[in-house]
């Protein structure tokens, strides 16, 4: 239930992120990085752009969660 319920706010989150940036687009982020190709969609790739390092940094954070919390196992009896 956890699994599902991370995974829907996770999507949830990255699509509003996306859906809110899509329309205006990012001045730092086109300030940062120069971009090849077609120029009529500069918005779109930068919000995709956010809402990827979004994900990537919230699946860095439940890895350094799980280390620090889930504890080792200890080695069995013998």
């Amino acid at each position: 239930m956890a699994s599902s319920l991370g995974a829907a706010f996770g999507v949830a989150v990255s699509a509003a992120i996306f859906t809110a940036l899509t329309d205006s687009g990012l001045e730092p982020v086109g300030a940062a990085i120069e971009f090849s190709g077609r120029q009529d969609n500069l918005a779109v790739r930068e919000a995709g752009m956010v809402g990827l390092v979004f994900n990537a940094l919230m699946a860095i954070a439940a890895l350094v969660s799980v280390t620090v919390f889930i504890p080792k196992q200890a080695p069995a009896p013998t």
